[in-house]
């Protein structure tokens, strides 16, 4: 069986200016026969200006992000079986994107930065934060003189049931900072829709030809930035290993598990005896209690990513 992919030949480029930091790549060409190509290449963003940046999709939820994307690619591959035949065997998305995290002065600062890729995990709606199935694998790597930070999340069971039929999806991020602010991510999200042991190969030679392909340079004001870090903390250097990141995946409470709540305290005789306005005020205290309650849970997980201010 062979795994036909993407087509290496032909490679396009990519660049982005942010700010007088300039970041390009190449790909290979998009090829998914259903998704329109919609690139979406910024090649002019003012990382100082807030409106260049927006939680994506809108959203009143705290812990969502503020970014902004550079690129949006996919990429499909196809199993060969009886030199005629083919199937769709896999999917990979790839997304470039800068993160605004003012909480996080200085992401040049590693121990900071490691904090910030937390936030990243908690936060970021496309990511696949889970208990136990993030920031698997985490190392550094370095392409073209930028040192990455990188690491898998399993979406196979915690991203809601949005790739559940499928066999696998794992998710590598790439993580660096551009300012004292902003962090910049290359994403891949791989999606085996069947278990091909050739995927893996496929897929680790898809990152490894843009990875190696990318260049990151920081403008003037940036490297300054960097360069009064590196002073402050002159032997500093990111951590070589770290376990998953661990917290307990949480969804806003709704009306009906106060209602359900309201009866497990007591029981349905009480309940039969309330009157409607009655009743109706003490699932509203309930409501009102857990969210309160689940408020209160993620301001202490995101304060736990601020750990290092003092």
């Amino acid at each position: 069986m062979t795994i036909i992919g993407p087509n290496y030949s032909t490679p396009e480029y990519y660049f982005a200016s942010l700010s007088g930091t300039q970041f390009s790549y190449s790909t290979p060409k998009y090829n998914h026969p259903r998704i329109p190509y919609r690139a979406r290449d910024k090649r002019m963003i003012n990382l100082y200006d807030s409106e260049s940046f927006v939680q994506s999709p809108p959203s009143d939820n705290e812990k969502e992000l503020y970014s902004t994307v550079l690129t949006v690619l996919s990429w499909v591959f196809w199993q060969r079986q009886y030199f005629i035949l083919s199937h769709e065997a896999a999917i990979c998305d790839f997304e470039a994107r800068v993160f605004h995290l003012p909480e996080f002065n200085s992401l040049f600062n590693k121990e900071i930065f490691e904090c910030a890729t937390e936030r990243l995990i908690f936060g970021y709606g496309g990511s696949f934060s889970s208990t136990k199935q993030c920031r698997l694998n985490w190392r550094i790597e370095k392409f073209n003189k930028t040192e990455w930070v990188v690491f898998e999340n399993n979406g196979r069971y915690s991203s809601d049931g949005l790739h559940d039929p499928y066999k696998s999806t794992i998710q590598t991020f790439y993580l660096t900072p551009i300012s004292n602010e902003h962090m910049l991510s290359v994403c891949f999200t791989q999606v085996k829709q069947r278990e091909v042991k050739e995927l893996d190969n496929a897929f680790s030679k898809l990152r490894k030809f843009i990875m190696s392909s990318s260049e990151l340079k920081l403008s003037e004001d940036a490297i300054r930035q960097k360069t009064e870090i590196e002073s402050q903390f002159p032997q500093q250097s990111y951590s070589q290993t770290l376990p998953p990141y661990e917290f307990e995946k949480m969804n806003l409470p709704e009306r009906q598990q106060a209602r359900i709540l309201l009866q497990e305290q007591r029981g349905d005789d009480a309940i039969i005896e309330m009157s409607e306005s009655a009743y109706s005020s003490a699932v509203d205290d309930l409501e009102k209690e857990l969210r309160n309650k689940y408020h209160q849970q993620v301001d202490d997980i995101l304060e736990s990513h601020l750990r290092f201010k003092k």
